[in-house]
């Protein structure tokens, strides 16, 4: 996927270094065709977190997934239960582990190897 997005809109939205709960999410937005394309309807950027009137309906069971995934690594809220991962294809399977990767280690690893 395009790690150049991720570094566009962490760059972008102004994140530090250290807001690795708010980079987790972003990676997830920008890591997927769907949610990147729907980035500004997801992510409020004067307000600096997620968009209030955000509709999950829209998107697929997996996407919807992977979104509120990525939405609870911002909130704090623990939705990374293995069940979820079921849901995922390869690809956003690959997502939604370096997003937790991001969020516990920050993003260091994603210049060294990404999981294949």
């Amino acid at each position: 996927m395009e790690n150049n997005r991720y570094y566009q809109l962490v760059k972008e939205y102004n994140i530090s270094k250290e807001d690795t709960e708010r980079k987790a999410m972003i990676y997830v937005i920008s890591q997927n065709d769907i949610l990147y394309q729907d980035r500004d309807k997801i992510y409020n950027s004067k307000e600096r977190c997620p968009s209030s009137d955000l509709d999950l309906d829209c998107y697929s069971n997996g996407i919807a997934r992977l979104l509120r995934m990525g939405l609870s690594h911002f909130n704090f809220s623990h939705y990374t239960e293995e069940a979820n991962f079921r849901f995922f294809d390869d690809a956003n399977f690959k997502i939604a582990i370096n997003s937790i990767l991001i969020q516990r280690m920050n993003d260091a690893f994603l210049n060294l190897k990404e999981l294949k």
